[in-house]
Parts: structure tokens; C-alpha cells; sequence
């Protein structure tokens, strides 16, 4: 509907996945402006009963990573914490996937 500040595709079950483009595609290259778009995502995500969020980072952008998984996990399922977990590595796509579920256990 044009509210969630990230373009993502709904998966079944009601998961949200983003990706991420390289680095040298013009909307690329500002991470801070992307996390603050995703804390806002995570957000209309909750509120729309979405239950987990799927990143997927492309090599070129690995730096991100570490913001992405190192916020404290007390409430993983918090979406004032990124807290994202490492789902796996596609070798074949050379990309990094990330999760993070939005409703508690």
C-alpha cells in the first residue's frame, strides 16, 4: 500500500523480504539511511501482522552485517532492536541472508 518506507516482497507465511542491491547501484550507497528505513519497516511490519523479515545483503555490503546481528538480543523478537539473525550464506548469489521473526515465541 505504499506505507512500508523498503520495497519487499510478502513470502507465504507472512514474511517480508528485502534485497539489498550492490554497492555501485546509486541507492546503494547510504547505509545509515537504510537502517533508518528498516527500523521503519520493522515497524509496519509488526503492524501489519507480518511474521519475520528477510534480509538478504549482497558481499558487497557485508559491512552491514555486523549492525544488523550485534544489537542486543534480550527480546529478539523486539522491534526496537535489530537483533537479525544469519538464516545462510548463498554462495551461488553471493549474498548473506538475515532474519528476524517479528512476533514472540
Amino acid at each position: 500500500d505504499g506505507g512500508c518506507p523498503l520495497e519487499f516482497e510478502e513470502l507465504p507465511y507472512r514474511g517480508a523480504e528485502v534485497r539489498l542491491p550492490a554497492r555501485g547501484d546509486e541507492t546503494a550507497d547510504n547505509d545509515e539511511q537504510f537502517l533508518d528505513q528498516l527500523k521503519s519497516s520493522l515497524n509496519y511490519w509488526a503492524e501489519k501482522d507480518y511474521t519475520s523479515a528477510w534480509l538478504h545483503i549482497p558481499a558487497s555490503r557485508a559491512g552491514l552485517v555486523e549492525a544488523l546481528t550485534s544489537e542486543t538480543k534480550t527480546d529478539p523478537a523486539s522491534i526496537d532492536s535489530l537483533a537479525f539473525d544469519l538464516h545462510h550464506i548463498n554462495a551461488t548469489d553471493s549474498t548473506i541472508i538475515l532474519k528476524k521473526w517479528l512476533r514472540p515465541n
